[in-house]
Formats: structure tokens, C-alpha cells, sequence
């Protein structure tokens, strides 16, 4: 159970930097006719980025929950308030730009 909580953990972690792997290849020249292999891998990474945001602090808090580790709990509580209040800035950024 450990080391799911700690795989859920580092997915986190790491999802930041999958989307800005997407903002940056989504600054490259798209053709959309012709998909390159950075763009499938851009695009897969973005879906991985997302789960994580979304998927992995509700996956370790059932995971914390049923294993019965208090911390754990709380620190995967904490994952998805930050990750809610990141998405909340976000939409609130789209919705107001000019």
C-alpha cells in the first residue's frame, strides 16, 4: 500500500511539469493536417498531466483511507484543494482575459 501512496504521490508531483511540457510544444508550429510524433507525445503527456491533477489525490485518498493512514489522508486532502484551487485560477484567468 506504500508504495501506491507514493506512486499517486510522485504522479502529482510530476504533473506540473507534464503541462508545461504541453505549453511549451503548444507554442511550436501546428500543421493540422500532418500530426508530428512531439505532438502525440505533447497531447498524451497533457492527459497524463490532468490525471494526475485530478485522478491521483482522489485515487491516494481511497487508497490512505482503506489502508488507514492518517497522514497519508491528510496529505492527499491537501493535493486536491491545491490542485481545485489551481484549476479554480484557471478558469477564473480564461474567463476574464481580454
Amino acid at each position: 500500500m506504500s508504495r501506491l501512496i507514493a506512486w499517486l504521490t510522485g504522479w502529482w508531483l510530476t504533473s506540473p511539469l507534464m503541462f508545461w511540457v504541453v505549453l511549451v510544444q503548444g507554442e511550436a508550429d501546428h500543421d493540422i493536417a500532418h500530426d508530428s510524433f512531439w505532438d502525440l507525445v505533447a497531447r498524451a503527456m497533457g492527459w497524463v498531466g490532468l490525471g494526475g491533477a485530478v485522478l491521483a489525490p482522489v485515487a491516494g485518498f481511497v487508497a490512505a483511507a482503506l489502508g488507514r493512514r492518517r497522514r497519508a489522508c491528510a496529505r492527499f486532502a491537501l493535493m486536491g484543494a491545491v490542485s481545485a484551487a489551481g484549476f479554480l485560477a484557471i478558469l477564473y484567468l480564461v474567463l476574464h482575459a481580454d
